[in-house]
């Protein structure tokens, strides 16, 4: 079961908003706050019956890259066909030998703008919003 979210961002550039974004600088950006959200580094395990409680390791090769996808919204770039890829991207289970999250950075909406699909699996989404805010959200002088 997933949780996902759709952020819409810039285009039109109002005062400071970039009229398009790229993923690599979305990649150093996430990659660099991740820390700030360890459970979006680990995988869940859950040992065979009788063997203990499901549990949290980190994950030895957890890559950003990974995570962190892009895709072009078909043409003509409008809500409906941004909503109808949103709902393809959100459709398979998340790969559970990895942490389980994704973010998409959607592109060539109309008006120059670009999107964020935030994928989450239920397990990881309580206590999250912060997290993702932190993540996500616009950086703060001295952090």
């Amino acid at each position: 079961m997933n949780v996902a979210a759709l952020v819409m961002l810039g285009g039109g550039g109002g005062p400071g908003m970039p009229t398009t974004f790229r993923l690599d600088a979305l990649v150093a950006t996430i990659g660099s706050r991740v820390h700030l959200a360890p459970r979006l580094r680990q995988v869940l395990r859950e040992p065979r019956p009788g063997l203990g409680a499901p549990f949290w390791p980190d994950d030895p090769e957890f890559d950003v890259r990974k995570h962190v996808l892009c895709r072009p919204v078909p043409p003509p770039g409008d809500e409906q066909t941004l909503l109808a890829l949103c709902a393809g991207l959100n459709r398979p289970p998340l790969d559970r030998s990895r942490p389980l999250w994704q973010i998409w950075l959607l592109t060539g909406i109309t008006g120059g703008r670009s999107a964020l699909l935030i994928r989450l699996h239920h397990v990881l989404a309580d206590g999250m919003s912060r997290a993702l805010g932190e993540l996500v959200g616009p950086e703060r002088a001295g952090a």
